[in-house]
């Protein structure tokens, strides 16, 4: 994908950045969506479905500034289905997880690990589900930072 295009989306986001407040910059999640437009371009040339989603973000991006613009009220349900579509895209094909991933799958499985072995050795479930947590959430947080720094992270 050309790299004009991707610039005009950035600059697109900015725009709507200053253009908004901070509870709407919020729900738009325009962050999140730097980081899809840079994912989307890094795998647009091997692709086609990327490509696409570029293509298409062109009109989006532009038709939800003008909304802004103009004062036009955002629909924020239809947005995070976009948002979630690209993210699934990304996620399927290009094994790009979100932030936060594998700390909330570990953090669980530790929760389970842990009240069975609060109830069996500790006898104190309470005790068993700290450990549990704790361990999960740490194995998560070093999963997620793995991932980051291999850039299969949003």
């Amino acid at each position: 994908m050309s790299d004009q295009t991707v610039n005009k989306l950035e600059e697109i986001l900015q725009e709507m950045r200053e253009a908004s407040d901070k509870k709407t910059a919020a729900n738009l999640e325009l962050d999140v969506w730097d980081s899809i437009i840079k994912k989307l371009n890094s795998f647009s040339p091997k692709c086609d479905a990327c490509s696409e989603y570029i293509i298409e973000l062109e009109g989006y991006l532009s038709e939800l500034m003008n909304r802004m613009r103009d004062s036009v009220e955002i629909d924020f349900k239809q947005h995070k289905a976009k948002t979630d579509d690209l993210r699934s895209h990304l996620s399927s094909k290009h094994d790009i997880k979100t932030n936060g991933y594998y700390m909330s799958i570990f953090m669980s499985i530790g929760m389970g690990i842990g009240m069975l072995f609060g109830t069996t050795i500790f006898d104190n479930i309470g005790l068993g589900l700290a450990f549990g947590v704790g361990i999960g959430i740490a194995i998560g947080a070093g999963l997620d930072e793995d991932a980051k720094k291999k850039g299969k992270m949003l």
